[in-house]
């Protein structure tokens, strides 16, 4: 009874051992990439926070990315109406975050093949005053050192 028990647990576990969960999906290295292609995944405009996939020419995740622009942009609601005399222009405020080779804002953080990225230093009234911006868009390229990503503008889910 003692061996069979053993016999079974080995079985299970050389079993468990192969199976197809721990098998990973292909990627491709961002430098050995022509396109890249970004697919927002989350856009939480309050902490700025970004959840991205990024896909070869063949719809291959690209892993090992780390250079980017990101460009945070945030409105006023639809239709303000005002007294002030310029009022009538649209006003935004806009926040830019980069890291490249040289310099790097945040860096980005690679989870179960998409990338993560949230701006230590958002604030959104840091320009105009609190509440003011009610609508956001967030514009993001991906670099190589031989390619980059279309630039590409996403708004948060409504």
């Amino acid at each position: 009874m003692k061996y069979l028990l053993l016999g079974i647990c080995a079985g299970v576990m050389l079993t468990a051992c192969n199976s197809d969960s721990d098998q990973h999906a292909p990627t491709t290295d961002i430098e050995a990439a022509s396109v890249i292609t970004v697919e927002m995944l989350e856009f939480e405009p309050s902490s700025g926070h970004l959840a991205f996939a990024l896909k070869d020419e063949q719809g291959v995740t690209i892993s090992n990315a780390q250079h980017y622009r990101v460009y945070y942009f945030g409105y006023p609601k639809e239709k303000v109406v005002s007294g002030r005399a310029k009022a009538w222009r649209k006003w935004h405020v806009s926040y830019p975050f980069h890291c490249d080779a040289n310099e790097c804002d945040t860096p980005l953080i690679a989870v179960d093949g998409h990338y993560q990225l949230t701006p230590k230093s958002l604030d959104w009234a840091a320009d105009v005053r609190a509440g003011a911006v009610e609508r956001y868009q967030v514009a993001v390229q991906v670099l190589s050192s031989t390619t980059h990503s279309e630039v590409v503008m996403f708004k948060p889910p409504a």
